[in-house]
């Protein structure tokens, strides 16, 4: 009887480490997966930054050069 209980408990064992480790598996999926989605999504916020931040810059250079063409005109009247 004492054998037979040590290996029900054995065999429980085995299934509860089982459990926990598909457990311990799939909660560092998931959270490798959060961080991946994170990483991308700032990326992304830092390239659309990047991009405005250039946009902002060539349109005020074309803002000056038009500003600059205008002076010309008008001193030369």
């Amino acid at each position: 009887m004492k054998d037979r209980k040590r290996k029900v408990t054995f065999g429980v064992k085995n299934e509860t480490i089982y459990v926990h480790s598909l457990l311990s598996f799939l909660f560092s999926f998931f959270i490798l997966l959060f961080l991946l989605i994170f990483f991308l999504f700032s990326l992304a916020i830092l390239f659309l930054f990047a991009f405005v931040c250039v946009f902002v810059f060539l349109k005020s250079t074309q803002e000056k050069k038009m500003y600059k063409q205008m002076e010309k005109k008008c001193i030369s009247v």
